[in-house]
This record gives C-alpha cells, structure tokens and sequence, in this order.
C-alpha cells in the first residue's frame, strides 16, 4: 500500500522543494511597557489613535534584526496595482509576515494616515520610525507623499 501512495505522490505532487532558511531569533531582550509605548506614540502622533493588542510587554526592535528580517521578505517586490494591491495590502503583508514565533513580540505596527498605509516601530533608542513596505524604506519621519498625521496603529 505505502509503495503505491508514494507512487501515486510523486506521480501527482511535482511541486519542487527547495531548503528554507529559517530566520534567526531577534536579538533584542529589552521590553516596554504600554505606557511607555503610548508616550512615545503620543509625543510623535498627538492626536492619533493607538490599538496595542496585547496586555502583555513589548519588545522594542533592533534595527539591524529588522533589515535581516527585510532582506529575507519580499512583500517589497510584489507589484503595485491601484485598487487591487496598494498600500493598504502591502502594509497587512508585511505586517502578517511579522506576526510569527519571537518576532511578533516586537514594538511594530500597522499605521494609517491621512493619505496612506504603512508600519512603524520603535527601536531600542525608544525612537520611533516609519516602514514603507512597498521598498522596504525606514525612515524617522513621514515623507510628504504618506501624509502628515497619523490616523489609526495597531500594534
């Protein structure tokens, strides 16, 4: 019976296997509060609105354990379609990508603004940083074209 199972498997299953690099553990141990998340949150985004999903403490993220993580993932090359896949897709992406085992403790959010849909995160500075998820760009700041004020994160 098994010889004819893997017959019938190798037969009708030709997907090819390729080995898979698992990514490595992130480096940063040191947590943060929720209070301290809105604070830092709040001094940058006055009036925006701030979602933690978990009562329990966060991890603030090394930056260096977020450009491996970068490299590895390809949400930045997925292609742009206006109304299909935009910002808003892109941005649930690569946030679901960071919602794995150990990474997912890790201070990141999903952030809309006035004009478009990316990720933040906090770092071990307890600076506050943008994710563009279409190229991967991490930056202190909005640019212009993401717009000005924060409407809605969920971390």
């Amino acid at each position: 019976m098994n010889v004819i199972i893997e017959f019938l498997r190798k037969l009708f299953c030709k997907a090819e296997t390729k080995e898979v690099t698992p990514l490595p553990k992130p480096t940063s141990t040191r947590e943060i509060s929720q209070v301290e998340i809105v604070n830092i949150f709040r001094a940058r985004f006055p009036k925006g609105e701030l979602y933690l999903s978990d009562s329990k403490g966060y991890k603030l993220c090394n930056l260096d354990d977020i450009n491996i993580f970068l490299e590895a993932d390809q949400t930045d090359k997925l292609i742009y379609k206006a109304q299909a896949f935009d910002c808003d897709d892109f941005a649930n992406r690569l946030f679901g990508q960071f919602s794995i085992p150990d990474w997912s403790d890790l201070t990141i959010g999903k952030m809309w603004t006035d004009k478009h849909a990316c990720l933040m995160l906090i770092d071990q500075n307890e600076d506050l940083w943008i994710l563009e998820p279409q190229n991967d760009d991490l930056k202190p700041n909005l640019a212009a074209w993401q717009g000005s004020r924060n409407r809605w994160t969920e971390i």
